[in-house]
């Protein structure tokens, strides 16, 4: 396991809880129909609310009728979104999840265009592939990739582990993972719930330093998506960008940048 020091979740989504994210209200009224605007739509602006209380501790976003999480990137209801500097930018990891288990079984992963080179297919399906060998198991034809081989030994001696101990640990947050509170469960879906939790504490610890560096800047980060965080940006603190992007590239991430004028626009910098 990837060592990291504790995590303080509760902190750091409430901080970003209270940086409401700009609204264009007549956009906003045209997709959505929410039952209590009273509840957190202040003036153009709208309040989200994070749900930390859930199986694996990655958190749900669903407030007052909008999942905040999971906002419609194809019907143009984004576009309600908007900032209340001059510019939203959203960093996001590159393959954050096969990253992470390259943490885990501590070789680094092999990277699409290894995939694509060794099975003849293309990008589009080889993210395809590792995406299901991620959450449904082995593919056909990642077996023969060796780094696939070893993040499937080491699902199976995760199972070994639970069903021996009772239990296993996030590392990072010390979260257990009982075998007698899991319904249903089975080694991909126990290797899910370790994934998404250690997803959770990574960023959570990412987080932390960027709120730490934003504290007294215009610039506020307005939402965190699992992969992702959306800032508003002040332009005349476009500097500090430079910044954000090196603490979430830490310890060996990858992000990408994309950025507009609201939160349908984002286009990506290149």
């Amino acid at each position: 396991y990837i060592q990291f020091a504790s995590h303080h979740a509760t902190d750091a989504f409430y901080n970003i809880e209270k940086n409401a994210i700009g609204l264009d209200i007549n956009a906003f009224d045209d997709y959505f129909d929410i039952p209590h605007k009273q509840y957190n739509v202040v003036e153009n602006s709208i309040y989200s609310q994070y749900n930390l209380y859930n199986t694996t501790t990655r958190p749900s976003n669903h407030f007052n009728g909008v999942n905040f999480l999971a906002i419609n990137k194809d019907t143009g209801e984004r576009q309600a979104f908007v900032p209340q500097n001059d510019i939203f930018v959203e960093m996001d990891f590159s393959a954050y999840h096969p990253t992470l288990c390259g943490k885990i079984i501590g070789e680094d992963f092999v990277g699409y265009d290894k995939v694509v080179e060794q099975l003849g297919i293309d990008k589009s399906e080889a993210k395809q592939k590792t995406f299901r060998f991620l959450y449904g198991g082995i593919q056909e034809g990642l077996e023969e990739v060796d780094w696939f081989k070893k993040v499937s030994y080491f699902i199976n001696n995760l199972w070994e582990e639970f069903k021996t101990q009772g239990y296993i640990e996030n590392p990072i947050s010390n979260k257990r993972f009982y075998r007698d509170k899991l319904e249903n469960i089975n080694k991909q879906k126990l290797f899910n719930y370790l994934l998404q939790s250690l997803e959770t504490a990574i960023s959570v610890e990412k987080l932390t330093k960027v709120l730490d560096l934003l504290e007294n800047q215009n610039t506020k980060v307005v939402l965190y998506v699992y992969d992702s965080i959306l800032l508003d940006v002040d332009k005349e603190e476009k500097n500090i960008l430079k910044d954000i992007k090196s603490i979430l590239e830490e310890d060996g991430f990858k992000v990408g940048l994309s950025y507009g004028k609201n939160y349908h626009e984002l286009k990506k910098l290149k």
